[in-house]
């Protein structure tokens, strides 16, 4: 996958007018890489150091609106990336996407896929900040629960949805 110039978008290409993704503000984001589906930005603001955005040049909400081109790039940077980050940051990287249609935008929250890869350590503040009441959030699986979620998650096919 080699670097291509970032382009300005065009409107049969999912453009969104007022979106910060589609229109990456180059005084307040850092692109590291533009590739031929995706953008890969410096989070600001971010969660830790290094917290990196992959952002579809397409303006798409959830994974399954991707095409089988884009999301093959997007995993596969964000492959690259966490080997990146793991050799030549920090031992541990969460991966995350995020969707929440209940949430209004704003500078946080953008109804725009991105993926995070947020380098971690043990002393990161995030960690220090989340560890203190980690075992109070996770919960064990009831039966009930197990039942349930079991027949809920069986897959069938390509046209689950």
């Amino acid at each position: 996958m080699k670097n291509a110039r970032l382009s300005a978008p065009s409107p049969n290409t999912g453009y969104v007018p007022g979106c910060p993704f589609c229109d990456i503000d180059p005084v307040r984001t850092t692109v590291v890489g533009s590739f031929s589906f995706t953008k890969a930005v410096l989070s600001n603001p971010c969660l830790a150091p290094g917290h990196l955005l992959l952002i579809p040049r397409r303006h798409v909400e959830r994974l399954s609106d991707l095409h089988p081109v884009e999301r093959e790039e997007l995993v596969t940077l964000l492959i690259r990336y966490q080997e990146v980050i793991l050799h030549r940051l920090t031992p541990g990287c969460d991966v995350r996407q995020n969707y929440h249609p209940f949430e209004p935008a704003g500078d946080i929250k953008v109804d725009h896929l991105h993926v995070h890869l947020i380098p971690r350590s043990l002393d990161d503040e995030l960690y220090q900040r989340v560890a203190s009441v980690e075992d109070s959030l996770f919960q064990m699986v009831t039966p009930q629960e197990r039942h349930r979620f079991l027949a809920l998650y069986q897959l069938g096919g390509p046209e689950d949805s």
